[in-house]
């Protein structure tokens, strides 16, 4: 973690199987906040990269509220250099089971 709190990456680790996951996450600043827009994660066994993907996060703003539309994931695989798949996941017709409430901001040390 960063100092402002900003995950900065992840790894998890399987000894049995030698494997590592690296998750490292992207970040956009909106005046004085941070929104996630993604995930790079690479996959490791033996210490060799074996597959990789990069997850990108869209959105849409409603009044000062971010709301993802799309997720577009690209991944490759060792075994096939040079060759990348990529999927699409739209999301539309959102259901809040409570209404959306804009809130005041107050600083750490309100409550």
């Amino acid at each position: 973690m960063g100092r402002n709190g900003l995950c900065i990456q992840i790894e998890a680790v399987y000894p049995e199987q030698n494997k590592k996951n690296i998750f490292t996450p992207q970040y956009k600043i909106i005046k004085t906040k941070w929104i996630c827009t993604g995930w790079k994660v690479q996959t490791l066994i033996n210490a060799e990269p074996v597959s990789g993907y990069i997850l990108e996060i869209k959105y849409d703003q409603y009044q000062s509220i971010w709301i993802p539309t799309q997720i577009v994931i690209n991944w490759q695989k060792s075994e096939e250099p040079g060759t990348t798949y990529y999927d699409v996941i739209m999301f539309k017709s959102y259901m809040f089971n409570q209404p959306l409430e804009l809130q005041e901001e107050t600083s750490p040390n309100q409550k």
